[in-house]
């Protein structure tokens, strides 16, 4: 009996050294196919509130509660914290959000530190490869459970999760419809505008700062504005990531004269084919591709540079939900 003790003493040293030296990262990482586009995919996981649809952690754990911000409500800065009567509760913050490409957000769970989540959306012939991974430094806990247990404990939640996206994305790419008007510019519409360059990831910035710009130069010059502002896409790249070369613009009723960097722009009469957008700025994405998808779909030919118009003013509306961006595009 004493030798058996003193055998076990030995292992029990022997694993507590062996744990010192061991490394405390750990990384889990899963992907699956998604039939749907990858902004409606993305759009899941950069509106935290959407993690509803298809969470494996509150399918399991019915007790859960959630709490969001409410500025920013998504993308970059947006937070979840929770709560749980079985797990203990946490925080999850989005830190990088490159539409529709990439999103990345860390963990602070109560008691194991902070660690990291990525994903990652490719577009593929058959719909959007999807990539969820996580990383993080679990301390004591990851040298004792090293990183081929962790993986076995943590994998079968990501691809509940991941099945749990699939079958929601694509129960909603089925059912998404887009009502499209076909509308005819009769007349052309001046605009005093800015044309400008910007990486998609500042997009969110440049609208705000132009419109200043051009409603200074309107109300030095007492120069009336007679619709609401628009942005037209000159150049958009394939990939959704890189440089945007956009016009930014104020409609008027008549060309004036201008200085500097700002001009005139005109809208040029024709055909068009125009949906409106509800809700954030940040989900327009989504509504361009079931646009393009009804064209293609419906045989019709782009023959220009799309644009928006945002009929309501955030300012005044407070509802989210309320607000109305309308999308042309020139076709044939």
């Amino acid at each position: 009996m004493k030798k058996f003790l003193i055998v076990l003493l030995v292992i029990v040293v022997i694993l507590g050294l062996v744990t010192l030296v061991l490394p405390s990262e750990i990384s889990v990482e899963r992907s699956a196919l998604i039939n749907a586009s990858p902004s409606t995919v993305f759009e899941e996981v950069n509106v935290l509130k959407n993690w509803d649809h298809w969470s494996p952690w509150k399918e399991k754990d019915p007790t859960i509660k959630n709490t969001y911000s409410s500025v920013p409500e998504t993308g970059v800065g947006s937070w979840t914290k929770w709560t749980s009567e079985e797990e203990g509760g946490g925080k999850l913050t989005i830190l990088e959000s490159e539409e529709p490409t990439h999103i990345k957000n860390q963990l602070d769970f109560e008691g194991m530190g902070t660690s990291y989540g990525e994903w990652d959306f490719k577009a593929t012939e058959n719909g959007t490869e999807v990539t969820w991974s996580f990383t993080g430094d679990m301390g004591y806990l990851g040298r004792i459970f090293p990183g081929l247990l962790m993986d076995g404990m943590i994998g079968p939640e990501f691809e509940k999760g991941l099945a749990n996206l699939k079958e929601h994305c694509e129960s909603k790419a089925e059912k998404a419809e887009v009502q499209v008007e076909e509308v005819t510019i009769e007349q052309p519409m001046w605009f005093v505008g800015i044309r400008d360059s910007v990486n998609t990831n500042d997009m969110k910035t440049i609208h705000g700062k132009i419109y200043g710009e051009i409603s200074a130069f309107m109300q030095e010059k007492g120069i009336k504005q007679i619709a609401a502002p628009l942005s037209i896409f000159h150049v958009w790249p394939e990939s959704g990531q890189g440089t945007v070369h956009l016009e930014i613009g104020i409609p008027v009723q008549d060309s004036v004269e201008t200085t500097g960097r700002i001009t005139m722009g005109k809208v040029m009469p024709g055909k068009t084919v125009m949906t409106t957008h509800f809700g954030l700025y940040d989900n327009l994405g989504a509504t361009h591709m079931l646009l393009n998808e009804w064209m293609r779909a419906n045989n019709v030919t782009v023959a220009g540079a799309p644009w928006e118009v945002y009929v309501t003013d955030p300012g005044n509306e407070p509802d989210t939900s309320k607000w109305q961006t309308q999308i042309f595009y020139p076709v044939q």
